[in-house]
């Protein structure tokens, strides 16, 4: 559940769609409940609360009772800051991938109670609970390390964040996988949006891509086709989407996919993806979709890679219609 305190709500497996897709959710759903029940989750994050963190609530708590929680709320009502926190969580992660300073955005430590930023969370490991405190503090530099002003690390336990272990447990070791559909740019809009032609021949974009669109052709057709220039590999093999990866895109979009393709490919002059599909007698790549098409073909493939018994502590912020 989430506090009341940050005016959001947590639901498991609400999704408003056709009745046969609603069905087929809310079992997939009611699965993943049962494989917690039964033990099939060896690590996972219990609950989440917070000393003194942005404006939040002081001790604002965020219980994680079921596998798949969504957080609903209005804009500015602190959903990415949680999602921020619990991406810092795991060993080798910081929140200030996402949140740290600078001059026009300066983040204030102390609360009167000689505080830092912080949170605090519980996890099981094996049946073994842990609890773990993280806050902000500023690193100085050294001959091998640069200085880091938002620098996260653990602390021992004190009273004054209310925890229940008082002794110094180790974060989580988890593999996150932080899907951001802000971040699920395609090969072809980094380069129309955002690329630069300075320096070729093309005196368009729309020259270069068309210029450039046979080798990418070709690269589709043969999944073994590898493009080098001066030795330098300019694509990947190419990847066939499997009938279960088309099947839950056609699901989230609302139509009907029968084939797809994805290939990482530097052909725009940058590293991206490509996805070419086709529905009905119409095949396309992302220069012909639009940019929320991409990300959710990106976003099944990127979860059709995970293993049955991967463990992952799975983030994806600003999902919209």
């Amino acid at each position: 559940m989430i506090s009341h305190q940050f005016g959001l709500r947590s639901m498991s497996g609400v999704v408003f769609m056709m009745d046969n897709s609603k069905m087929e959710l809310n079992k997939a759903v009611k699965e993943v409940g049962e494989m917690k029940e039964t033990g099939d989750f060896k690590k996972y994050i219990d609950e989440i609360y917070f000393p003194f963190y942005k404006n939040f609530v002081q001790f604002s708590k965020i219980t994680f009772e079921y596998p798949l929680t969504v957080i609903v709320g209005k804009n500015g009502s602190g959903k990415s800051s949680i999602l921020h926190a619990l991406y810092g969580c795991p060993l080798n992660n910081t929140p200030s991938k996402y949140w740290f300073s600078s001059a026009t955005d300066p983040i204030q430590d102390g609360n009167g109670k000689n505080m830092s930023q912080s949170f605090v969370y519980s996890y099981h490991d094996s049946g073994i609970y842990n609890q773990v405190i993280m806050k902000r503090s500023s690193r100085p530099g050294t001959k091998t390390k640069r200085r880091d002003p938002d620098y996260w690390e653990t602390d021992k336990p004190r009273k004054k964040y209310r925890m229940q272990i008082m002794k110094r447990c180790p974060p989580i070791e988890w593999n996150n996988l932080y899907i951001d559909f802000r971040q699920e740019l395609s090969a072809y809009d980094k380069f129309f949006y955002f690329g630069d032609i300075s320096g070729l021949k093309s005196a368009t974009k729309q020259e270069f891509v068309r210029a450039v669109s046979p080798q990418l052709q070709r690269a589709l057709d043969d999944n073994e086709k590898i493009y080098r220039v001066n030795g330098r590999e300019q694509n990947q093999k190419s990847v066939t989407l499997s009938n279960e990866e088309l099947h839950f895109i056609s699901k989230i979009l609302g139509v009907r996919y029968v084939a797809g393709k994805l290939i990482r490919h530097h052909f725009y002059r940058n590293w991206g993806d490509t996805a070419l599909v086709t529905k009905n007698d119409l095949s396309y790549t992302e220069a012909h979709a639009g940019s929320g098409e991409f990300a959710v073909i990106s976003l099944v493939h990127q979860l059709s890679l995970l293993k049955k018994n991967d463990s992952r502590l799975i983030i994806l912020p600003r999902l919209h219609n």
